[in-house]
């Protein structure tokens, strides 16, 4: 009996060899016990092939029951060439313990004397010595049979002996004992081909009886077919030529037969029985563990690890677990995570652990303090995942609920700090853009018209100064005088360079060198403002954090957790049953391993990608704007000193030595240096001495490899339909620009879409990129998606602007995707 998920793997393991492999051995240990019915009248050897040809066919009709619905199903691999290549397996020499006398004792599957099967040897070899192709093989060796007078003879008697025995067995399954005195003179002819022979000889007796038993009972139409079947084949005597084929096909059944039982008893030796070697608690563990075939009729499938030869692995980790601990100690911090961390992923596992049949799809591998380890399907490790999502949403909810008035005071002050912060950079970009517009007329001048402007304006701040120190000399202010004596007298002096540059310059050159000292001051006054802007979205954000820590002081943090999935090798428990300790069981995987790098958050990339957002927001003049993606994938580059070089460092430092610090310095740029030749291939070939290229992630949402995600959509197919679609961030709608900063304008996405078009249920994954990960440098990079939380703005956007429309167009190209990898 095999179950569904066998018969899904069955193309790569063959599963109904196994099986009939397996039967065989077991009906060989069971043919044994027919040395007890010994009987005086037949000897050992012909009861030992009765009971194995018997045996035999009854394996046989059970095998054919089983391939038949098979052959006719469309399954993921070719049923009908498999079947054949089963019934080319099921030998009945299997059964047969004395296989150099399968021909003997008139009992046998092949209808052939041995004689007529050694005559026939020697056409056949020279047949294999012309074409040794078994194809159109029983074809040749009729034409051979009929050509050869003798063996024509031999096989036209072998062809009617054949049909009479299965005729004279087709009436007796139906009639026997309602003639006593005909179905005993059958049934005494039955097993042995000479008196068959001499039945078809000598047949008048026989069919003068059987046209009285046709004539004095009424039959069905099965019943009319037997009797005349029979009474034909009598009355056609002891040769039958035009049934020479059935001798050609038997005889070619026999070689293969030969020839397929070496490979059976191969596969015989291979398999062991284990039940008479293991406890029953063993073999349950090596089978759940996929160590042990399992052959039974309860429907449950043969060996449980081999459609999980691969399997998913999650790795989450809670985010800011040390500064938890550290502030709220260990007993208020275990509480947290039983009933906000462990409690809830477990109880969201438990759901999908197993599917409507009753197969595990979840398996918990580890906890780890703050984090935790599940391996399995991967549609239930995604389905998780979004579990996972959903509690972190529950419970930021539940702290808004929980702080109540301080957390709407602390909404109010946020909101009071973005208005405040807003109104200053709209007076900041309005400043701005007069200056802009001030530079604009400025160099919208002629030439002669730059340079009068260029004298006026250095005079006019000259006059300003003098008349602020005169002021100051009158209000009797010294220190303000002294300034602005010192700022006339700079002044002056600027005047002098810029009259002397000025006269010893010609052409284009003066022109330009008189454009850029009018329009100095403006451009020093733009800096100014770009710096006032920045210093104080740095002020609001800060004040921001500040309430959002005051927050966080009172009620605890929010639940932020990173999680990764991976695809590949399934993991191998290792159970140590100690004394001391108890049982113990390790979980082991590259994938676990892969995956716990997934979920890293490096400070290098989080400072980096900080920076590369404030600079949106300064070239957008937009504070508000945000990074849309949990998940960042990039490149930092790191300097590791040599060893003798950080010694150098060192001991400037302690010995606070000026000229060891300058040294120092200088062998760390020459250093510098060389790596850097060295990456762009000019160096001497040499790996880096300082220099290395850090591929990291910081990841505080839902990411996946690759391989991950293309076995999700596989294994999907027959409910989700999915599609990439690469574009540019330019063509989304505008309200995105709005929002959002996207740092590279290439945006490649994967949607899985139900087969019923509900864009609600779409699931969004973004490509962040690729990572080496430390430990896997063997192995290529890594690609890393992002499974966007369905209640993120950019996913709510997307579905709102987009995504019916990509899913159309999607459907209506109607075109193969290549799995991500």
């Amino acid at each position: 009996h095999l179950c569904e998920e066998d018969l899904r793997n069955t193309g790569a393991t063959p599963y109904l060899h196994l099986g009939w492999t397996a039967t065989i051995d077991l009906l060989e240990s069971k043919k044994g016990r027919a040395k007890h019915l010994v009987s005086r009248l037949y000897p050992w050897e012909k009861v030992e092939k009765a009971v194995g040809f018997a045996l035999y066919s009854l394996a046989e009709a059970a095998a054919e029951q089983t391939i038949a619905p098979v052959t006719a199903r469309r399954l993921n691999f070719d049923t009908a060439a498999y079947s054949l290549r089963l019934r080319v397996a099921m030998s009945p020499m299997a059964l047969c313990s004395i296989r150099g006398k399968t021909l003997q004792n008139d009992i046998s599957p092949w209808p052939l004397s041995q004689a007529l099967a050694d005559a026939i040897v020697p056409v056949w070899l020279s047949l294999l010595e012309e074409d040794p192709s078994p194809r159109n093989a029983e074809q040749r060796l009729l034409g051979a049979v009929i050509d050869d007078p003798d063996l024509r003879h031999q096989a036209a008697r072998a062809a009617a002996v054949l049909l009479a025995r299965r005729h004279v067995f087709q009436w007796l399954n139906l009639f026997d004992g309602l003639d006593s005195e005909l179905s005993a003179s059958l049934l005494a002819v039955l097993p042995s081909d000479e008196a068959l022979f001499k039945l078809l000889c000598d047949s008048k007796a026989v069919l003068s009886r059987l046209q009285k038993f046709a004539k004095s009972r009424k039959a069905d139409s099965a019943g009319e077919l037997a009797n005349a079947d029979l009474f034909d084949v009598l009355r056609r005597g002891p040769e039958r030529e035009e049934a020479i084929r059935e001798v050609a096909s038997a005889f070619t059944c026999l070689v293969l037969d030969r020839a397929a039982i070496g490979a059976v008893d191969d596969a015989r030796r291979c398999l062991r029985d284990r039940r008479s070697e293991f406890t029953r608690e063993q073999l349950i563990a090596d089978y759940m563990a996929g160590r042990l075939y399992r052959l039974s009729a309860d429907g449950h499938e043969t060996r449980r690890s081999l459609a999980r030869k691969n399997q998913g692995h999650l790795f989450i980790d809670l985010k800011g677990f040390t500064q938890r601990t550290y502030r709220a100690k260990e007993i208020v911090m275990a509480e947290f995570l039983r009933t906000e961390f462990y409690e809830p992923i477990l109880a969201a596992a438990a759901k999908g652990a197993d599917d409507e049949t009753g197969s595990r799809q979840l398996v918990l591998q580890n906890l780890l303090g703050d984090a935790a380890v599940f391996s399995g399907e991967m549609p239930a490790l995604i389905e998780l995942a979004q579990s996972i999502q959903r509690i972190c949403r529950a419970y930021g909810e539940k702290l808004r609920v929980r702080t109540g008035a301080s957390g709407r005071d602390a909404t109010e002050r946020k909101a009071e700090i973005e208005a405040s912060l807003r109104t200053d950079l709209e007076r900041l970009r309005l400043e701005a853009c007069a200056v802009e517009e001030e530079v604009g007329r400025k160099l919208s001048l002629s030439q002669l018209e730059r340079e009068q402007q260029l004298w006026a304006q250095i005079t006019h701040r000259i006059n300003e100064m003098e008349t602020s120190y005169r002021r100051a000399l009158a209000a009797h202010d010294d220190p303000e005088a002294r300034l602005a004596l010192e700022a006339v007298q700079s002044l002056r002096h600027h005047e002098k360079e810029v009259f002397g540059k000025v006269e010893n310059l010609f052409g284009q050159a003066r022109d330009d060198y008189i454009a850029e000292m009018l329009v100095a001051q403006d451009r020093l006054r733009l800096k100014e403002l770009q710096r006032s802007a920045a210093e104080r979205r740095r002020a609001a954000e800060a004040q921001m954090k500040a309430a959002e820590d005051d927050v966080r002081a009172r009620s605890g943090f929010g639940l932020e957790a990173g999680l990764f999935i991976t695809y590949g090798a399934a993991a191998e428990v290792a159970a140590i049953n100690d004394a001391l300790f108890g049982l113990v069981k390790v979980a082991i995987a590259e994938g676990i391993n892969e995956a716990a790098r997934g979920t890293a958050r490096n400070g290098i990339l989080k400072a980096r990608l900080d920076a590369l957002v404030d600079t949106a927001r300064v070239e957008r003049q937009d504070p508000l704007l945000e990074y849309p993606f949990r998940v960042y994938v990039d490149s930092a580059y790191n300097l590791l000193l040599p060893t003798g070089l950080n010694d150098m460092v060192d001991r400037a430092i302690r010995g606070k030595d000026a000229e060891l610090a300058r040294r120092a310095a200088k062998n760390i740029a020459e250093t510098v240096l060389r790596d850097l030749a060295r990456a762009m291939s000019l160096g001497d070939g040499q790996p880096p001495e300082a220099l290395s290229v850090l591929s990291e992630i910081y990841n505080t949402g839902e990411a996946l490899s690759g391989e991950a995600l293309a076995a999700y959509l596989t294994a999907t197919a027959a409910r989700r339909f999915w599609f990439r679609k690469v574009l540019a961030a330019d063509e989304l709608d505008a309200e995105f620009h709005e929002l959002f900063c996207f740092l590279s304008n290439e945006l490649e996405l994967v949607v899985s879409v139900p087969h019923d078009g509900d864009s609600d249920n779409a699931i969004v994954f973004h490509r962040a990129g690729q990572v080496q990960f430390r430990g896997f440098e063997a192995k290529r990079p890594t690609t890393v998606y992002e499974m966007l939380r369905p209640d993120s703005p950019f996913c709510l956007l997307l579905v709102q602007k987009h995504l019916a429309l990509w899913s159309a167009e999607a459907r209506g190209q109607n075109r193969r995707e290549e799995l991500p990898t």
